[in-house]
């Protein structure tokens, strides 16, 4: 098993624009978290990928889903949560500047932060799938390439303790 990101479980209500608050990430003030810009960057982004942050999530094509959740590489925009304006407003504080750069998408950035840290607020958007490689094994491709009497490990293991006996 292996714990990824489920999208489902970072959109809310789909009848809802990303502007309108489909997904739980956006905040009242239009930031949205993990995906380091405001709602207006984004709308910028899919404007450029021919959509716009104005269209329910659930009458977007999955390649418009994909480009909210995953990136885009179209246009360059500014990322980072604080202006320079509000920066310049602080005392006694520093933050990263924004940066410009591609649009890397909401998914990419909590999974990034999911290897570094599997803190309680990026958990609540994981689920555990079987992974794409073993299947759930536990193993890799060259433990389970070793075969006694067509068998492997994995499938010696999975027989109850009657089956093994009956196989010997």
């Amino acid at each position: 098993m292996e714990d990824r990101i489920d999208p489902a479980l970072i959109i809310g209500d789909a009848s809802k624009t990303l502007r309108g608050g489909a997904s739980v990430l956006s905040t009242p003030n239009g930031y949205i978290i993990y995906s380091q810009v405001t709602i207006d960057v984004l709308d910028q982004v899919c404007r450029a990928e021919g959509f716009s942050a104005d269209i329910p999530w659930k009458d977007l094509s999955e390649y418009q889903k994909k480009v909210v959740l995953y990136g885009s590489d179209k246009i360059t925009v500014p990322f980072g949560k604080h202006t320079l304006e509000s920066r310049l407003r602080w005392t006694g504080m520093t933050a990263r500047p924004r940066q410009d750069g591609s649009y890397k998408g909401i998914i990419p950035i909590m999974e990034e932060i999911l290897k570094r840290d599997r803190n309680p607020n990026i958990l609540r958007f994981v689920r555990s799938f079987a992974c794409p490689h073993c299947l759930g094994k536990r193993l890799n491709q060259e433990a389970l390439s070793y075969k006694l009497w067509g068998l492997n490990i994995s499938e010696f293991a999975a027989m109850s303790l009657k089956q093994l006996q009956q196989f010997l």
